[in-house]
């Protein structure tokens, strides 16, 4: 009889000794040497949906974000974080952890992040005139071509319909904090201009666009020497408690990743 625990935050970090390793079985010391920081929020994506309405719960669950908005770990650990980032490798679409390299795909965000990995590309360098972007944000509640995370963590919460313009808001609110965090405090505008089509999210392969965004977030990140990392660090970590730190660890294997770890120790 094998019992099964919801895994916990604490309990993964226990298991090394609360300190990162590299390849050698050294810990990393390298880790606060040059600014990393990351807007990846999972602890304001949480905080705004445990107030929305069961029925806005259900509205979600139906465009395919329903475990997205169950998530349970709403802490980052910053230095797991970045030297899990400098052991990725973007272009090999790999990580390099405790001597072994692990292959990484849309598969795997889809599997850990709750999120299917089928469906339509989602595009966003298309060319779309900058006047109708402009329109499609401020009838967001922003202005130019983006719109605020914080407003449209209001806006969720004022809603008084699950409709689809609740649907909408909510997608580019868990863009911008826990699927495609970028170094902006704002998502693009650019995501309006096929998300308000109504049916349209859940056409979209939202686990393909949020891996390469992460891969292309971290290959700038090395590339430009930069301090943010624009992509979901959450994801990163939650592979990494998932992957290499079940040890004895008890872990229910019948949820998502995003739903069996939590902060709790």
């Amino acid at each position: 009889y094998e019992k099964r625990l919801k895994a916990t935050y604490g309990s993964a970090l226990d298991l090394s000794g609360g300190q990162v390793e590299g390849s050698s079985g050294q810990v990393n010391v390298s880790l606060n040497e040059k600014g990393f920081t990351s807007r990846c929020s999972p602890d304001r994506f949480h905080q705004t949906v445990e107030k929305l309405s069961n029925q806005k719960r259900l509205a979600i669950n139906e465009i395919g974000f329903g475990k997205v908005a169950s998530l349970c770990c709403t802490r980052l650990h910053r230095k797991l974080c970045k030297f899990l980032t400098e052991r990725f490798n973007p272009d090999m679409s790999s990580i390099q952890l405790h001597g072994k390299v692990i292959g990484i795909s849309a598969v795997e965000f889809g599997r850990v992040m709750g999120l299917k990995n089928t469906g339509e590309v989602v595009e966003l360098e298309w060319l779309v005139e900058d006047e109708k972007v402009k329109e499609l944000v401020k009838s967001f509640g922003g202005n130019g071509k983006r719109v605020l995370v914080r407003a449209l963590a209001e806006q969720l919460e004022k809603c008084e319909n699950a409709d689809e313009d609740f649907k909408v808001r909510f997608v580019v609110f868990a863009l911008g904090t826990v699927l495609c965090p970028t170094s902006s405090p704002s998502v693009t505008g650019n995501y309006l201009t096929f998300l308000i089509i109504p049916g349209k999210i859940e056409t979209k392969n939202w686990a393909d666009h949020g891996f390469n965004f992460l891969c292309e977030g971290i290959r700038s990140f090395k590339a430009k020497k930069v301090s943010y990392v624009n992509g979901s660090l959450l994801f990163l970590q939650l592979l990494y408690f998932d992957s290499i730190l079940h040890g004895g660890v008890y872990v229910d294997k019948s949820l998502d990743p995003i739903v069996s770890w939590d902060n709790k120790s």
